[in-house]
């Protein structure tokens, strides 16, 4: 069967308005799982650049910088709740505090490491 070149149909089949080719979609779009597969192969390729690895190395040495001047509760609550995963109901019956007084204190926590980040 021969094809025409410019919608890569077969001659004579027009494209349906509806239909993948119709919207600009080919035979390797996002409703190919093999197709998005590759894409986030390429993805994760190209963001694993030597200058990528670098940088990534660099704000992950500022953040542990600005971890370290983070007061002792502020250290404990970031890494229970958000490294260890541990529920902020139960941090607060460890510590003899409301549940509310610990989400407020993980809120406060991450605001002053991210203004450390930032400032540096």
């Amino acid at each position: 069967m021969r094809e025409d070149r410019r919608s890569k149909l077969p001659v004579g089949v027009s494209p349906s308005k509806n239909s993948n080719v119709a919207a600009g979609h080919g035979p390797a779009t996002s409703f190919n799982p093999g197709w998005n597969r590759l894409v986030s192969g390429v993805i994760s390729c190209l963001l694993r650049t030597p200058s990528r690895v670098l940088i990534q190395q660099k704000e992950f040495g500022d953040l542990e910088a600005a971890f370290e001047k983070l007061p002792e509760d502020y250290r404990e609550v970031i890494l229970q709740c958000r490294l260890l995963g541990v529920a902020p109901a139960e941090i607060a019956t460890q510590r003899s505090r409301s549940e509310n007084a610990v989400r407020i204190l993980l809120s406060r926590a991450l605001s002053r490491l991210a203004s450390l980040v930032e400032t540096g």
